[in-house]
C-alpha cells in the first residue's frame, strides 16, 4: 500500500512538473513571437521613416525645379533670425555658401508663411534686379552684396547673362552687353552681386 501510495504520488509530481514545463516552454514562444513581432515593426518603422524622409527631400526638389520655371534666381537656405517692424520684416537666410541674405517682405507676408527660425526657405529674384561690380570694395547701400567667380557668361546683341559662383550657391544677372564690355567680363574674373533687400522674395 505505502509503495503504491509513493508511486502515485511520484507519478502524480512527474505529471505536474510536466505540465508546467510545457506551460514554461509555451510561454517562452510567446515571449519570443512577441520579440520577433516588435523587431519586424521597427524595421518597418524605420523603412516608413526613410521612405518620410525621401518623399519630404523629393517634394522639395520638385518645389524648387517649379520655382526655376518664374524665377532666374532662387537660392535655398534656413531662417536664422526675423526683425519685425510696424509695416516689414527683415528676414535673414543663411546660405548654403556662408553669406547671409536678407529680404525685406511685410509683416502679412511673415504670417502668412508661418516663417520662424530654421525654417527652409527659397529666395527668388530676378535676375535683372542682380548689379554687377568689379569694385569688390564699393560700399553701398544695398543689404546684400556677394563676392564670387565668373563661370559662365552668354551674350546677346543686347542683353549678356553673367552666372557667378559665390561659394556653393549660384547667382544670374542680365546686363546690358555694352555694360558687360566696359566691365570686362570674363571666365574666372572675381565680381561682386548686389541685390537690393526689398527685391528678394521669400518662398517656403
Amino acid at each position: 500500500m505505502e509503495f503504491r501510495s509513493s508511486l502515485t504520488l511520484l507519478n502524480s509530481d512527474t505529471t505536474f512538473l510536466l505540465e508546467k514545463r510545457i506551460q514554461l516552454l509555451v510561454a517562452i514562444e510567446r515571449i519570443e513571437s512577441i520579440i520577433k513581432v516588435t523587431k519586424a515593426h521597427q524595421k518597418i518603422l524605420t523603412h516608413l521613416t526613410k521612405m518620410t524622409d525621401f518623399l519630404t527631400r523629393t517634394l522639395k526638389s520638385i518645389q524648387r525645379m517649379v520655382m526655376q520655371i518664374s524665377a532666374r534666381n532662387q537660392i535655398q537656405g534656413k531662417v536664422e533670425h526675423i526683425e519685425q517692424g510696424k509695416v516689414n520684416s527683415c528676414v535673414f537666410v543663411k546660405l548654403k555658401s556662408g553669406y547671409s541674405l536678407v529680404s525685406v517682405i511685410t509683416n502679412s507676408a511673415v504670417e502668412s508663411l508661418s516663417l520662424k527660425n530654421d525654417n527652409d526657405v527659397i529666395a527668388i529674384f530676378k535676375s535683372s534686379s542682380v548689379l554687377l561690380t568689379a569694385d569688390l570694395t564699393l560700399n553701398i547701400s544695398a543689404r546684400n552684396k556677394f563676392q564670387g567667380e565668373v563661370i559662365k557668361i552668354t551674350t546677346g546683341e543686347v542683353n549678356s547673362e553673367i552666372i557667378i559662383d559665390i561659394g556653393g550657391d549660384t547667382i544670374t544677372s542680365v546686363i546690358t552687353t555694352e555694360a558687360a564690355k566696359f566691365l570686362d567680363i570674363r571666365i574666372g574674373k572675381k565680381m561682386s552681386a548686389v541685390i537690393k533687400s526689398s527685391d528678394i522674395m521669400i518662398g517656403k
